[in-house]
């Protein structure tokens, strides 16, 4: 089976920047048949060049306003789980130590560039934060490496400035490593516990050893199907949408790696897990595909990112003390005790 390519489909970007991104980020762009952007979003459009627009890409998928979709008909080099090797060049670069900066410090010249660690609280998005940091920092060209779910807490480094932002790719391609909380014996439509539990079937059977085993079984590059609650969009429209409408349509199985899948905590039916794993893999599709291994369904109750690549969540900002030392303090974002 072809490797699936990331496909990001637009509302409006000018040709000239779906070009650039092409040739300078081997990302496949393909612009959709959707109403045209508001003009002042088309202004700053066709004003970022490259670097900015995969930045805005990244911001504009958490914001609704564009998706990513897999198309295995398209053959890309930018594809999920491949070797260091097979990286294009904008995916290998070094990360410089001196911009990172973990807590206690903070640049002096944000525009110098960034890269922030922060330790996402629970009820928050992805485009929370770095909207958050946009506003306190005055720096428009703002992204992040990796988006985390709502509900979901832990690690996202947000990659503020040029010098910064133009390290996405070396970034979002970093391992990840996660720790999931699942609950065996019950199954949600959207695989977490975000939906109401629609099956249940008894664990009481199942040993440690019964779990370990089946863990085995999810180790290397394996070929994952999106949840239906996800933001994947099939023939136009966001999966979790057509699953909302109690629909369920055929999702083409991404590639996914996963290095590590180690048992933390066996008490049945909770099950606590180590995952060290590749971009684009989904921990909730994980948790659905582990149950129906052990023949009882399970589903996500908990997850948190603790590391990406060199860096952890136990050296990051909480977001409470990031927005109270930062120079201009957001009057609309909450703040948090």
């Amino acid at each position: 089976m072809t490797d699936t390519p990331t496909v990001y489909v637009t509302r409006e970007i000018p040709e000239v920047g779906l070009d650039a991104l092409r040739e300078q980020y081997d990302v496949v762009v393909r612009k959709a048949k959707l109403p045209p952007a508001p003009e002042e979003v088309r202004a700053r459009l066709a004003e970022l060049d490259a670097e900015g627009l995969v930045c805005l890409l990244t911001e504009c998928i958490d914001a609704d306003v564009l998706h990513a979709s897999p198309d295995p008909s398209v053959v890309s080099t930018f594809p999920v789980g491949h070797d260091h090797g097979d990286l294009p060049a904008a995916a290998q670069r070094d990360i410089p130590p001196e911009m990172v900066h973990a807590p206690p410090t903070l640049p002096e010249d944000w525009g110098a560039g960034a890269i922030v660690p922060i330790d996402k609280p629970t009820g928050r998005t992805s485009f929370d934060v770095v909207s958050t940091l946009r506003k306190a920092t005055g720096v428009q060209k703002v992204g992040h490496a990796g988006t985390l779910d709502p509900l979901a807490t832990g690690l996202l480094l947000v990659l503020v400035a040029r010098p910064a932002t133009r390290l996405q790719a070396a970034c979002m391609h970093l391992p990840k490593t996660y720790e999931a909380t699942l609950r065996l014996g019950e199954t949600t439509p959207s695989h977490d516990a975000e939906t109401e539990v629609t099956d249940r079937t008894d664990p009481s059977g199942l040993s440690r050893e019964d779990v370990t085993e089946a863990c085995a079984a999810f180790t290397g590059r394996l070929h994952q199907v999106p949840p239906m609650y996800s933001a994947v969009k099939v023939e136009g429209e966001r999966l979790y949408k057509k699953a909302r409408r109690g629909e369920t349509v055929e999702r083409v199985p991404r590639q996914v790696r996963i290095d590590r899948l180690d048992v933390l905590e066996w008490a049945r039916p909770t099950l606590a897990l180590r995952v060290d794993c590749s971009k684009g893999t989904y921990i909730r599709a994980l948790a659905r595909d582990l149950g129906a291994k052990l023949g009882v369904g399970a589903h996500l109750v908990a997850l948190r990112r603790t590391a990406i690549g060199p860096f952890s969540v136990d050296d990051s900002w909480a977001l409470s003390a990031l927005t109270d030392a930062l120079p201009v303090r957001p009057t609309d974002f909450p703040h948090e005790a």
